[in-house]
């Protein structure tokens, strides 16, 4: 049976896409329209496939970054090139990188230092959506982590962080 394809915002695939290829954090996929020049709103929904090793395999560094958006294209039910779209990959610095620069030195590049104060937060929201409660709002998840954390004396935290790296890689 063929499994049912993910609705994200385009800004999220970037993310998990980027993050599964092991490119530096801030490195990101944006659309923009052939005939304008203009960007398209991150916050775009898109309809992909899942982006997990059953799907895609992470490029060596010797591909380049077209390969990398047509792999992303691929992805998309959403056909890009038929809107009038355009893919193009940013690096951390907010710099376009064009096609035919390598994946290694795309992976050598300097990577966005961010605030980890949601971090937690974001980590149990990954939690919840693997476990398929996608439909849940913000205030209830909020809420959930919050009784959770009281209830294990503010262990959750410390958990969450501890196995980022392992919840990351279910929700690809």
């Amino acid at each position: 049976m063929a499994r049912k394809l993910k609705s994200s915002s385009l800004a999220d695939f970037s993310t998990k896409l980027v993050r599964f290829h092991k490119l530096p954090n801030g490195t990101e996929i944006r659309l923009y329209r052939k005939k304008t020049e203009r960007r398209v709103r991150s916050d775009l929904t898109v309809k992909r496939k899942g982006i997990n090793s059953k799907n895609i395999e992470v490029f060596k560094d010797s591909w380049n970054v077209r390969d990398f958006l047509d792999e992303a294209r691929a992805l998309l039910s959403t056909d890009v090139e038929a809107r009038g779209l355009e893919m193009q990959l940013f690096a951390p610095d907010g710099s376009r990188i064009y096609g035919n620069t390598l994946l290694g030195n795309v992976r050598k590049l300097e990577p966005k230092i961010e605030e980890d104060s949601g971090k937690p937060l974001n980590l149990f929201l990954m939690l919840l959506e693997n476990s398929g409660l996608e439909d849940i709002s913000l205030r209830q998840a909020g809420n959930l982590y919050r009784q959770i954390n009281e209830i294990i004396d503010s262990s959750l935290e410390f958990s969450l962080l501890e196995n980022e790296s392992k919840i990351i890689s279910e929700s690809l």
